[in-house]
């Protein structure tokens, strides 16, 4: 669970300019207004017109407007706008730079808020906490790779002689747990006097993110026993790092507990909740929490929508999953990987490979998890050409790296043809193998050969299987297994 922050950044009018150009207060003020509560809003139209407006009433050149316009275009998704507006702005301050580089990370464009940030460096533009925030974001998105510019950010707070507040210390928290280093988070919530309930709420999810949940669990029991309550995120990313290391009884547990506390949920707990119960799987306790959703004031988008259909799908309701598929109006890859896996799952095969190709045909790029379930399901549909033709086609047409999962479907799937030979190329040709694997579908594939009659190819299976195995014990089993049901009748 990302925790982010949304600092206001209050840039302090320009009195002095305003009287420079003649600009009237009030109309400066309305302007504010209005682009605050249409980027509150979303509303990119209409913050558009009141763009039109400034530019017609000749406001669009003030800096402090500009950098208004920015954010509102950052909040509305536009950030080609923002941008375009970011370009006029003649004497750009800290505000514009930061409040670019929010833009974008706030619509996943972590990469290039980082590239922004370097390149207000080469400006000399001084960064302000609201800058090193923005940018720690992006490497905790980034992850691993950009802990080396998280440290150096770390570092640039120390030589600027900034206070470790709350917004930076809760960035800096999660950005080394989010890249695998829990112990400089550690230290720096230690070194907190009195840490608030952001900065707990990132060391929980830290901690949570790392496997050490009996840390996480700590913090969170000792934030219910201080004055500090936690709020509707922390609870949440307790829940979260539950499901997360497998403890799906716990994180519903806590989902009622918070119902106790009076604590009404957010889009993110219902989740949380619903995940867990896919998890268990709890029919009855997640068609509960469907219908408790539905009678809230929760927007059932995209998030919960793809969480509602995993849970329909693991209780084994095909049906359900696809009347509540086909009522989602957005449909991302995570949404058609679902309904693929809800067919494939429960034995509807050839409806899965149809669906995939549906997806295909609406302009959704598939990913690793959706080459999983059409895999499976090729391999028991019988569709052996098929499944070749899409593992050839995965990295060259949709930049997919076939990894293990896909390459012992198709191995499977050339076992029950009985395509043998093309069956042990594969795996001859699979160098990332590890010696375990590479035992256990060799023993799968002495079984094939048993059955396809194939004695001599699975003799020589049988002694690769052999020298393979370290622990000799599961290896004679497979080899004796073979030997014993042969259809040789000349050994």
């Amino acid at each position: 669970m990302l925790l982010r922050l949304n600092p206001e950044l209050k840039e302090p009018p320009p009195v002095a300019a305003r009287k420079t150009h003649a600009l009237d207060p009030k109309r400066v003020h309305f302007f504010k207004s209005m682009l605050k509560l249409h980027g509150d809003a979303k509303n990119l139209d209409a913050g558009r017109a009141v763009h039109l407006q400034m530019i017609t009433s000749g406001y669009h050149r003030d800096r402090y407007l500009c950098n208004l316009l920015i954010q509102m275009y950052g909040r509305c998704r536009s950030v080609h706008d923002a941008i375009a507006v970011f370009h006029t702005v003649s004497r750009k301050n800290v505000f514009t730079w930061t409040i670019l580089i929010v833009a974008h990370t706030h619509n996943g464009l972590f990469f290039e808020a980082v590239e922004l940030f370097r390149e207000m460096d080469v400006h000399g533009v001084q960064s302000d906490e609201f800058t090193f925030s923005a940018i720690l974001e992006a490497c905790s998105n980034l992850g691993l790779a950009f802990l080396s510019l998280g440290k150096t950010i770390h570092s640039r707070i120390h030589q600027q002689g900034l206070k470790l507040t709350s917004v930076l210390a809760t960035s800096l928290i999660s950005m080394y747990g989010r890249c695998g280093c829990v112990n400089p988070a550690v230290k720096i919530f230690h070194s907190l006097e009195n840490p608030t309930v952001i900065c707990s709420t990132a060391m929980i999810d830290a901690y949570a993110q790392n496997g050490h949940i009996e840390q996480a669990a700590e913090i969170f029991e000792r934030m219910q026993l201080q004055v500090l309550d936690p709020d509707l995120i922390a609870w949440t990313a307790m829940m979260t790092a539950y499901n997360q290391l497998g403890h799906a009884r716990e994180a519903l547990l806590l989902f009622r507990k918070m119902d106790l506390q009076g604590l009404e949920p957010d889009r993110f707990a219902f989740v949380a909740a619903i995940d867990a119960c896919s998890s268990i799987p709890s029919l009855e306790q997640g068609t509960v929490l469907h219908s408790r959703l539905l009678a809230s004031s929760v927007e059932c988008d995209g998030v919960v929508g793809n969480a509602l259909l995993n849970f329909y799908a693991k209780a084994g309701l095909v049906h359900e999953s696809r009347s509540l598929f086909s009522s989602m109006k957005v449909k991302n890859v995570v949404t058609w990987s679902a309904i693929v896996a809800a067919y494939a799952q429960n034995g509807h095969h050839e409806p899965a490979v149809e669906l995939f190709r549906e997806m295909l045909l609406d302009g959704v790029a598939p990913n690793k998890v959706t080459f999983v379930s059409l895999l499976f399901s090729c391999s028991h549909a019988g569709l052996v050409d098929e499944s070749l033709y899409w593992l050839s086609s995965m990295l060259p047409d949709y930049s997919v790296k076939p990894l293990e999962q896909h390459c012992v479907c198709v191995i499977d799937i050339l076992g029950r043809a009985g395509r043998l030979d093309e069956a042990q190329r594969l795996l001859s040709g699979r160098s990332d193998f590890n010696s375990e694997l590479v035992q256990l579908v060799s023993a799968t594939l002495l079984g094939f050969c048993n059955v396809h009659g194939e004695f001599s190819r699975g003799a020589g299976i049988a002694e690769q299987v052999l020298e393979l195995e370290s622990e000799k014990g599961q290896a004679y089993i497979s080899v004796s297994n073979f030997y014993a049901t042969t259809k040789n009748p000349g050994e």
